[in-house]
């Protein structure tokens, strides 16, 4: 289906030549997030207001465009619109830049994207981790690390991130991305998975995306083997579980809420799986 939406614009249409539109942009976002979250440089928050502006300024245009020549729909237009009413609420801006990267990459090929975005972020993890190899060789301490967090004792890395967190979600993302591009071999998609375990168990103490990460594998497994299996049955039955998504995540929440506050140390030993820190 991705295939299909991605090859749907006309060569000469206005969506197709405003593509430019969504790569500045999205270019733009990507310097911003990285810049501000690697300690090396003392950048001013000014400086990534401009980004921000540039960024969201140049995706909009392109989301315009889509609109004008009728390529957005209504649930994207929606969820701009959301975004929009959080950054004013709120004043966080995750939600309306992830809206409309999603809703200005219409027509453009996911993988495409997905590639240069693994490329990208593939040469700084690279230069990242060199340079703290290189310092762990000559017994100098690199990266952040964080103590006491908890009101327990710990030592946590980051490489050159401000936060292990930080840190952790980037390799989680990265590998991610690397398990789902096509044409990728098994080889390298393991390396990946493999790499980003150990960075994010051994050196940013992540229980939490280690655990995602391991969850995504397990999902990614599944569905492969639907695939490969050629399952018509599980297709059909999708469609009809989707509408009652939203009430089964409903009662979910209510059950584990209900489960958290009786139970007075089911809440410590979800902390203790996730965060191996005392519960708040």
């Amino acid at each position: 289906m991705l295939d299909k939406i991605a090859g749907s614009l006309p060569i000469h249409s206005l969506a197709k030549k405003s593509e430019v539109f969504f790569w500045l942009g999205f270019w733009i976002l990507f310097a911003k997030f990285f810049l501000q979250s690697i300690v090396i440089f003392e950048i001013p928050d000014e400086i990534f207001r401009v980004f921000l502006l540039f960024g969201i300024t140049y995706l909009s245009i392109r989301t315009g465009l889509l609109v004008l020549e009728g390529e957005c729909s209504w649930m994207a237009a929606l969820g701009v619109c959301l975004g929009v009413l959080s950054y004013f609420l709120s004043g966080e801006s995750v939600l309306l830049t992830t809206a409309l990267v999603i809703t200005s990459a219409y027509g453009i090929d996911y993988q495409k994207i997905l590639r240069c975005w693994v490329l990208a972020v593939s040469s700084i993890l690279v230069i990242m981790m060199l340079t703290y190899l290189s310092a762990f060789l000559l017994g100098d301490s690199i990266g952040l690390t964080w103590t006491n967090i908890g009101g327990m004792s710990s030592q946590r890395g980051a490489l050159l991130f401000s936060h292990p967190n930080y840190c952790a979600v980037v390799f989680f993302a990265w590998a991610m991305s690397v398990w789902c591009l096509k044409g990728m071999s098994h080889f390298l998609k393991i390396t990946a998975g493999f790499l980003a375990l150990i960075i994010i168990i051994f050196i940013t103490g992540s229980r939490t995306s280690a655990l995602s990460l391991c969850a995504f594998f397990g999902i990614y497994f599944i569905f492969h083997f639907w695939e490969s299996r050629r399952i018509e049955s599980f297709e059909r039955f999708i469609p009809k579980l989707l509408p009652f998504l939203p009430l089964i995540l409903c009662i979910l929440t209510f059950w584990i809420s209900a489960v958290w506050f009786m139970s007075p140390h089911f809440n410590q030993k979800i902390s203790d799986l996730f965060t191996g820190r005392p519960a708040l």
